[in-house]
């Protein structure tokens, strides 16, 4: 089985940034809610190992909105609940070892 996941990245500020996605698991918070929260970026080995075809690294211009498609398939079979998130971060930009 295999569905698309959309999302969208919109930089509001006045300079460029660069940020880093990730697909991560997701959990229940011990509390009478039960509400959900996500993993660190480390922990894909549930749900993050299904997500596919998206670029990690994003540069967004100043005022950019861009919407990208990631790939989300499950095995053959494979049934039950998992929770999932996406997740950013903004990266510094790479330098020129050579500068």
């Amino acid at each position: 089985m295999q569905t698309g996941i959309c999302y969208q990245l919109v930089n509001g500020g006045k300079n460029e940034v660069t940020v880093k996605v990730g697909f991560v698991d997701g959990t229940f918070t011990n509390d009478e809610w039960k509400n959900k929260a996500c993993f660190t970026d480390d922990k894909t080995q549930m749900f993050g190992q299904y997500v596919t075809g998206y670029q990690q690294i994003i540069a967004l211009k100043p005022g950019e909105i861009l919407t990208q498609t990631a790939l989300l398939k499950y095995p053959e079979g494979m049934n039950g609940l998992f929770h999932g998130c996406v997740v950013y971060s903004v990266v510094a930009p790479i330098k020129d070892p050579t500068s």
